[in-house]
């Protein structure tokens, strides 16, 4: 996630499996590679339409995931009406809702949702996790640390560990919370589960925020260890876009899917490279945004204000899109972008 006094994260790439005795059975790992996404691991894309009655879960997942994969918002539009067509309801339509709510950046309507489980029942892990990740993007730390202590007393180590530290540096001391997590990690005995990388993975971006000197090394072992999570790939190349080393964040990137973000960042480093085959990339961003504009979409200012900013070179108009942006989302990237379009309006004559 990100740092400074002030708050921030994107919520590295997180992970962890439910054991069966859980509070309810999800199915396949589910992991966190947003703030705003919930993923149910080994979806396939689904078909255009679901089944007119009694669609399943698994489809509905299956749509959440296309769309997290393909940035469609409307996949999640389908998924919405059938969990609205099921006559019965219950934790996991509820569940599925909230996660709904999050890609859709309504967190106030997912809280409430995820707040409801947790009074019925007040062990559903992923309910406690998923409204964790809320309150981390809203910079809500209090909250965050009421919900990793409770994570501490199911006794998941790693992922207690984890946020434990996180939350240390997103409330100012990033330093001495990489030190600590860094300590407790070579602790850990040898593993290979979720929880273990999303700890890897926090330390990464704990060795981003204090642009520690073995950073890539720490994003590397998060990709060996866990290659198709997408959002350590993509802060690892957004820092080393920040070092000025484009042809190596171009490199991470290559092969993973075609989101608004890694499409940006793509762009952003052929662009800082010279090379042509970004003219293609921007032009499919500006055909995006624009579509997102004219169903009235509003969840991706983050990436917006950064095109503004990085690509057409319009210091003000992404400075108005990053002051919304973290009316929202205070996260570490959108601090740091928030900084950026300030500091380039001020610089502008």
């Amino acid at each position: 996630m990100r740092f400074n006094s002030s708050n921030q994260a994107r919520a590295f790439a997180l992970a962890f499996l439910f054991p069966a005795g859980s509070a309810v059975a999800m199915g396949p790992a589910v992991y966190q590679a947003e703030p705003g996404d919930v993923i149910w691991e080994g979806a396939a894309t689904p078909s255009t339409t679901l089944k007119k009655q009694n669609p399943d879960f698994t489809e509905i997942r299956q749509l959440i995931e296309y769309s997290r994969h393909s940035g469609d918002l409307r996949a999640l539009g389908r998924a919405r009406a059938a969990l609205n067509s099921m006559t019965e309801s219950g934790h996991e339509q509820a569940l599925l809702q909230a996660t709904i709510d999050q890609r859709l950046h309504q967190f106030g309507d997912a809280k409430k949702r995820l707040q409801g489980i947790l009074r019925y029942d007040p062990k559903h892990r992923q309910a406690q996790f998923t409204l964790y990740s809320i309150a981390l993007v809203q910079g809500d730390y209090a909250l965050a640390t009421t919900l990793c202590e409770a994570i501490k007393r199911h006794g998941l180590r790693s992922v207690a560990t984890s946020c434990h530290f996180n939350l240390m540096g997103l409330q100012g001391n990033p330093e001495a919370a990489f030190e600590g997590l860094n300590a407790a990690i070579e602790k850990f005995p040898p593993q290979t589960d979720a929880g273990y990388a999303w700890a890897l993975g926090t330390l990464a971006e704990l060795a981003a925020a204090i642009d520690h000197p073995d950073t890539a090394k720490y994003y590397r072992s998060v990709l060996a260890t866990s290659p198709d999570d997408h959002y350590s790939a993509s802060e690892y190349a957004d820092w080393l876009l920040r070092h000025g080393k484009a042809a190596q964040a171009y490199t991470v990137l290559a092969g993973r899917p075609d989101t608004d973000r890694l499409i940006l960042l793509r762009a952003i480093a052929l662009k800082n490279l010279n090379d042509a085959r970004s003219d293609q990339l921007i032009r499919e961003l500006a055909n995006r945004f624009e579509r997102s504009e004219r169903r009235q979409e509003d969840i991706h200012r983050h990436e917006r204000a950064r095109f503004l900013l990085d690509i057409r070179q319009q210091p003000q108009a992404a400075l108005a899109l990053a002051e919304r942006n973290i009316a929202t989302q205070q996260e570490r990237a959108d601090w740091r972008l928030l900084r950026r379009a300030q500091t380039a309006v001020s610089n502008t004559p």
